[in-house]
């Protein structure tokens, strides 16, 4: 219900703002938004380097997280090609385009080069366990090489797929204090949808109000603000789906992981059902595996 959705997103709020606080007095910063948003070692001077770390943090995640949660081996057609976004699209930060149904080329990650100095050196890790492998790459490409229905391999089940692309940031191995700060700052996000797409559609909240909440935990600039907002006005539910799918996907994965399962025969099962409404995916886990 919206209630209870309002305060999951509550709830996840403070936990995540107490995480935060817990690295600003581990670091012994005054304001750990604002330390890492001047902090101008952070950031790059070239398109170049994004490129080439983005590269780095994918071979990491290879080595230290698919081969740790996930069954089989990935080879080089597996993988996914790194591009910086064409001009039409440097509104957006960073995104995910498949392959096509032949498999004709390689799924693309596209990165926003055009002013490297305001992209973090640490924030690359989180986008691509979200983007990448194991998140909306390998889920796509491991769809799109089985034997499902085209309809299912190319229809959109936000819960399902951004869901996924969540929680897998859950999986990361992050390295360092500020590589953390980017998961939880990422996560402390999609919490705010939970409460700010209910207030909009369910209890009535007025713009400044949903303005404010964000102002106050978020680092972005008013203008990110007003087309985040924009867009939760303009498409009531979609923002929540993440947080929910997230939550759903640890609800199973702690049930079966109870029953015996290893966490990377839990992964293999989600894979298996494929993309399809979250009651679904319940239902298949909840009633048919024993």
């Amino acid at each position: 219900t919206p209630d209870i959705l309002m305060d999951v997103g509550k709830k996840e709020l403070d936990r995540l703002t107490k995480e935060k606080i817990n690295i600003q007095k581990k670091l012994k910063v005054c304001d750990i938004n604002s330390y890492v948003k001047k902090n101008k070692s952070f950031y790059y001077n070239d398109k170049k380097s994004i490129l080439t770390d983005l590269k780095k943090i994918q071979k990491r995640v290879k080595n230290d997280v698919y081969s740790k949660y996930f069954h089989g081996i990935l080879k080089d057609k597996d993988m996914y090609d790194i591009k910086s976004t064409p001009v039409e699209s440097n509104h957006a930060i960073a995104y995910y385009i498949s392959s096509d149904l032949k498999n004709s080329k390689k799924g693309t990650f596209y990165i926003n080069t055009s002013k490297p100095e305001t992209v973090n050196k640490h924030e690359l890790y989180v986008l691509s366990l979200h983007e990448g492998i194991p998140g909306h790459h390998y889920e796509i490409n491991y769809h799109l090489k089985s034997e499902k229905h085209d309809l299912l391999k190319f229809h959109n089940f936000v819960g399902y797929t951004e869901g996924w692309g969540l929680y897998c940031e859950g999986l990361g191995n992050y390295e360092n204090d500020i590589e953390r700060y980017f998961k939880i700052q990422y996560d402390i996000h999609r919490s705010l949808r939970l409460i700010v797409d209910t207030g909009i559609h369910y209890f009535g909240w007025e713009y400044d109000r949903c303005f404010q909440i964000m102002k106050d935990n978020l680092t972005f600039s008013d203008e990110q603000i007003n087309k985040e907002l924009l867009r939760y006005i303009d498409l009531p539910g979609q923002a929540i789906t993440y947080k929910v799918g997230e939550k759903t996907i640890l609800y199973l994965r702690e049930i079966l992981m109870k029953k015996g399962f290893s966490i990377q025969d839990f992964h293999e099962i989600i894979m298996k059902i494929g993309p399809c409404p979250l009651e679904i995916m319940l239902d298949k886990i909840l009633n048919n595996v024993k």
